[in-house]
């Protein structure tokens, strides 16, 4: 189970062993004083106890989504709009290609522990209900736009601005 610990201070390194010792996996800062957290629900409990832990539950849904996708889904047509599911190291895509199903998307490992990344074209009308639905899903980390990548070459700079050519 994915939870986040906010902390009534940073974490020193002694309180880092002890989340360990409860049972807790570090995963991630989130600002300000917040810890990503993977844990058996068996174990969260023993993570309640420490004194330093302010508050411990579920990251909220709609930290998960893109400000500028909730702009979107927000508008009354918005057109297709092109997503990017980002899943937690070692958690698999079926649940989110099950909710995008029909949809024209690609799903391919990508990060450090294999973590996927999932895109899809989302149509008009249905962003709002696809997005509320991958955000509750505990094995998404986030959901983002899609951006195309864009090539540049910095080369062809380099040697222009180093007047190098014929004299």
């Amino acid at each position: 189970r994915y939870l986040v610990a906010l902390a009534s201070e940073s974490l020193t390194p002694a309180q880092r062993a002890q989340i360990e010792a409860a049972g807790a996996e570090l995963l991630g800062y989130i600002p300000d004083r917040g810890y990503a957290l993977r844990v058996s629900p068996q174990r969260e409990d023993d993570l309640r106890t420490l004194p330093f832990i302010a508050w411990l539950g579920g990251l909220p849904h709609h930290l998960k989504t893109h400000p500028d996708l909730s702009a979107i889904a927000g508008q009354h047509n918005p057109g297709s709009t092109k997503l990017r599911v980002i899943l937690r190291p070692d958690e698999p895509e079926a649940r989110v290609n099950e909710i995008l199903a029909g949809l024209r998307l690609t799903a391919a490992p990508s990060g450090k522990d294999g973590a996927w990344r999932v895109e899809a074209t989302v149509p008009a009308g249905r962003l709002a209900q696809i997005l509320s639905r991958l955000a509750g899903l505990p094995e998404v980390e986030a959901i983002e736009p899609a951006r195309p990548f864009r090539l540049s070459n910095q080369d062809g700079v380099w040697v222009h601005q180093s007047f190098v050519g014929p004299a």
